[in-house]
């Protein structure tokens, strides 16, 4: 232990002390950073699934308001094109 003391105490170990401590700051902004653009990307993809489903539900719900002979005649009329 007193030889890491002395190491840093020394004039090179100072430097490496600053080294070392500033890598730390850089790594922990880069860890920062890094985890603050995963979470606004899971926002975005969740705003994106949310908008399809509810587009998707809105499509069910159209389909739903039809009648069954309606249905079939537009499946009909759209397969022939």
């Amino acid at each position: 232990m007193s030889v890491i003391l002395a190491f840093l105490t020394s004039t090179i170990g100072k430097y490496i002390g600053l080294a070392i401590a500033a890598l730390t700051a850089f790594g922990t902004a880069w860890l920062a950073a890094r985890r603050a653009g995963a979470k606004a990307e899971r926002a975005k993809q969740a705003e994106r699934d949310a908008k399809a489903s509810a587009e998707a539900k809105a499509v069910d719900e159209q389909v739903a308001a039809k009648t069954a002979a309606d249905r079939k005649r537009e499946l009909t009329a759209w397969q022939r094109r």
